[in-house]
């Protein structure tokens, strides 16, 4: 998960790190979402997001971005996000 947290890091100004399945291929991609108006990416599920605007982490990690992310995917629920891309792979989305 070195890439989605690398991608969390690098989305300039606000926005969202997004792992994601496209599930024609069923191949995992993960991209960043700069602009809050692009948010939809036809044939892309997402499975997991980080948001990464300064209003989710500011309070208690003022303007360390880094050690946000680094928190963040410490306490990922990895059960979870399989059953997400199960769900998607059965078409259960």
């Amino acid at each position: 998960m070195k890439i989605f947290a690398s991608v969390a890091l690098g989305v300039q100004g606000s926005g969202w790190a997004v792992l994601g399945v496209e599930p024609v291929s069923r191949r995992l991609m993960v991209t960043g979402i700069c602009r809050h108006q692009d948010v939809l990416v036809p044939g892309f599920c997402p499975i997991l997001v980080c948001d990464v605007w300064e209003h989710a982490y500011y309070l208690t990690w003022s303007n360390d971005r880094k050690g946000y992310v680094n928190a963040f995917m410490q306490h990922i629920n990895w059960g979870v996000v399989e059953n997400r891309l199960n769900c998607i792979y059965r078409n259960e989305y």
